[in-house]
């Protein structure tokens, strides 16, 4: 009996133990996103939290881009140093009528490590995804030697997101399993960037293109057994996204706005947060949501968390400015497949097509405006870690 009390006794001071440390590195995670946070001040008090507004949030997430930069300056410099600067194009060596994008889909670490890279350029950071996962360099190969011009990824979306399932009538019960069939066929574009020089000529239109192109449609079917439809994209900084909007690829836009996000967010949290969540729930399982769920998202092991310190874990998870929700598809049929359930033919969108009407949609556009062209051919290569103090 003495050794089974001692037992629940150390059981307890490591649970008390890392609560506290959880505790610790979740303040300090909100505190540095710009949370107002009040401890309580006994046992039995309440935490209370105050957001920072929009505009606060915005830039406090600019300011997570630099400290990332500044984490990673030993990965940037390795990789700059392997060649990275030299994939990148200064303005005034590309002839913007000779572009012509390559996709090279990432494979070896070499490649992995590139989309990494890249992924500095974002003005707003973004996390890493669990799942399915297809990552593109999108290479220009018209000019004297190919330039990266753009990356972008495609991964397993959430099993829910309210809009998207009204939009594509998966909400009722009922539905189950025409849901589950449909997330097999959809994807997140979880990462778009058109590198400089190109986003000064509506680069990130043609990237967002081209997730739709024939040679992706062909690798998702090889990967994954099955077909893409349609495709669903999250604006990192409020409602309007800009590089979505208007691409008349078809009627009504490739890309349209289907809602907006009610509000979640785990950026604020560090890996030390998250790992300290996850000793505090040695045992944690989440709860039973189809077959693409899993226990190891942020979201549900935050949330859990929280409630385990007694601490209402919306006030801080939902805190984030709404963000604007995009689906896009080729056609009616498919989408009409997607609500259905029912198979139909897939074919994606030839590159030559996809690159033409960019051409003279907004590549046109852009060099008739004297600025930007000015400020394409001003454009030099640097990386990330310079971009930050220039």
């Amino acid at each position: 009996m003495t050794r089974a009390r001692s037992r629940i006794k150390q059981r307890r001071r490591l649970n008390a133990r890392s609560r506290s440390l959880f505790l610790k590195s979740l303040t300090t995670d909100l505190v540095a996103a710009g949370f107002r946070v009040r401890q309580p001040r006994g046992p039995d008090g309440d935490w209370r939290f105050a957001p920072p507004s929009h505009r606060a949030q915005v830039i406090q997430l600019r300011k997570l881009r630099t400290k990332q930069i500044s984490a990673s300056s030993d990965f940037i410099q390795h990789t700059e140093a392997n060649g990275a600067i030299m994939l990148l194009g200064d303005g005034c060596s590309i002839d913007p009528i000779r572009i012509c994008p390559q996709i090279k889909f990432c494979v070896s670490s070499a490649d992995h490590a590139i989309f990494r890279y890249s992924k500095f350029f974002q003005k707003v950071p973004s996390t890493n995804r669990v799942g399915r996962q297809l990552r593109c360099l999108v290479y220009d190969v018209g000019q004297s030697c190919p330039i990266l011009m753009g990356v972008f990824e495609l991964t397993s979306g959430a099993y829910t997101l309210g809009c998207r399932d009204d939009y594509l009538r998966w909400s009722d019960l009922s539905r189950k399993a025409v849901k589950d069939n449909g997330l097999r066929r959809i994807m997140d574009l979880a990462t778009i960037i058109a590198l400089p020089p190109y986003n000064f000529l509506f680069g990130g239109k043609l990237v967002a293109a081209l997730t739709f192109s024939d040679v992706v449609l062909r690798e998702v079917r090889r990967r994954y057994r099955s077909p893409l439809l349609g495709v669903v994209a999250t604006s990192a900084t409020g409602l309007h996204c800009a590089i979505l909007n208007r691409i008349g690829l078809k009627r009504g836009g490739l890309f349209r706005r289907i809602g907006q996000t009610s509000g979640y967010s785990t950026l604020f949290a560090s890996q030390s947060t998250l790992s300290a969540a996850r000793r505090f729930l040695p045992g944690f399982v989440s709860a039973p949501e189809g077959e693409f769920s899993t226990s190891v998202r942020p979201l549900h092991v935050l949330r859990v968390a929280m409630r385990g310190c007694g601490i209402s874990p919306d006030a801080i998870l939902r805190s984030a400015y709404p963000k604007g929700v995009y689906f896009g598809s080729i056609n009616e049929v498919h989408l009409s497949a997607l609500r259905t359930g029912k198979t139909c033919r897939h074919q994606g969108l030839a590159i030559e097509s996809i690159v033409d009407y960019w051409k003279s949609r907004y590549l046109s556009k852009a060099l008739a405006d004297s600025e930007k062209v000015a400020t394409f051919l001003a454009y030099r290569r640097y990386g990330p870690l310079q971009s930050q103090t220039s």
